[in-house]
């Protein structure tokens, strides 16, 4: 079920097809042939879906296009998109007779996981072989820095959305508010990307906000007034509870230092599984699912920091985990 992180995002991409290169730009170190002409959204590639795709792009025009790309973005595993994934991209290849990329923003660490599993090589009863691998953006890894810049305030969303259910949750969003707010000069651009900015985390941090926005900016969209009056509402109720929770605090400050050191450990984890399996496959080495289960499943710094060591100079996948 698509979040309000994922709508946000897809209203982004859509209105500014220009942040998708940039993210690309930083993201894969690759440039995005422009313009991106983006796909009406009243015509469906494949009517047979329940489901559409969250956007596709034509590169060049639609008329005759150089190339497509089509972009989804997942916060959780979905199943039915290995099967639709593949069909909308040979649709489209098949009737624009170009080339095209299909391209995974997962804004979480398991979503990654599932994506890099199903790239594993497929064979049918009789030995057909079928891989269909999309090209991935591991949201989370990209380091919030680059996507807090003054030169780019679109991909401040993209910082949001990907560390809104990470320890550093507030923070992020409080500087992704101020470079929305420095970066653009239009008070509607600033207006609308700050409504999706709230829209896009959870409502215990976007009350905390909207208070902190109320102290430090003159901001007084239709959104954000309606928003701060159920809080003030919310907010007299809770204030009721205030005493009984002071007991409490002392304990959950102690628990949400453990819970961040376990966060960082497993951060850690799932950073070097996936570039493990990515080197792997640059290079051109072909992962069984059996092979990438296996990677998947350590839990050992390192030995993943081993097996990346070794990945660059082994033939075979076999010799990876030779002991």
């Amino acid at each position: 079920m698509p979040s309000a992180a994922h709508d946000v995002l897809v209203e982004l991409f859509g209105e500014h097809p220009e942040a998708l290169a940039d993210l690309v730009a930083i993201a894969l170190h690759k440039k995005i042939p422009l313009p991106l002409v983006p796909f009406p959204e009243n015509e469906t590639i494949v009517p047979s879906l329940e489901r559409r795709l969250d956007r596709v792009y034509f590169m060049g025009s639609k008329e005759e296009p150089s190339g497509f790309l089509i972009l989804e973005i997942q916060r959780e595993s979905d199943a039915e998109k290995l099967y639709s994934w593949p069909l909308s991209f040979e649709i489209l290849r098949s009737k624009y007779r170009v080339e095209g990329d299909l391209l995974v923003l997962a804004l979480s660490s398991a979503v990654c996981r599932w994506v890099l599993r199903s790239t594993a090589e497929k064979k049918g009863p009789l030995g057909t072989v079928h891989r269909f691998e999309p090209v991935l953006i591991p949201a989370a890894d990209i380091p919030a820095h680059l996507l807090l810049d003054l030169a780019r305030p679109a991909l401040a969303l993209v910082a949001v959305a990907a560390h809104a259910e990470l320890p550093d949750a507030e923070e992020v969003t409080r500087e992704a508010i101020r470079v929305t707010i420095a970066g653009y000069t239009e008070g509607s651009l600033i207006q609308a990307q700050l409504d999706w900015i709230l829209a896009a985390v959870n409502q215990s941090l976007r009350k905390k906000l909207e208070e902190w926005l109320m102290e430090k900016q003159e901001y007084k969209s239709e959104t954000f007034r309606r928003w701060h009056a159920e809080a003030l509402a919310e907010g007299r109720q809770e204030g009721r509870q205030e005493g009984r929770q002071e007991g409490r605090q002392e304990g959950w400050q102690e628990g949400r230092q453990e819970g961040r050191q376990e966060g960082e450990q497993k951060g850690r984890l799932d950073g070097l599984q996936i570039a493990l399996i990515k080197v792997l496959q640059k290079r051109g080495l072909v992962l069984s699912e059996e092979d990438t289960s296996r990677i998947l499943a350590s839990a050992d710094l390192t030995q993943l920091q081993n097996w990346i060591d070794r990945a660059f100079d082994i033939s075979t996948i076999s010799e990876l985990f030779k002991s």
